[in-house]
């Protein structure tokens, strides 16, 4: 498992928590561990998914997520 701290532009409030939650939900592998608005850190198995993936599917609800080197 691998821990991806990302910064996401365009929250900001709970109901853009609950979309990047929804969005997290259809990435198989992929596990929310903290939603924040405008942070999220997500565990992926990497043997199902990938970080474009992950990434993907938050800008494809509409927010812009980059990863945060930790």
């Amino acid at each position: 498992m691998t821990k991806l701290n990302l910064a996401i532009d365009g929250m900001s409030c709970g109901h853009c928590v609950n979309a990047v939650r929804k969005s997290l939900a259809s990435v198989p592998g992929a596990v929310p561990l903290k939603i924040d608005v405008g942070s999220a850190e997500v565990e992926i198995d990497t043997a199902v998914t990938s970080a474009d993936a992950v990434l993907g599917a938050i800008n494809g609800a509409g927010y812009r997520a980059q990863l945060v080197a930790t």
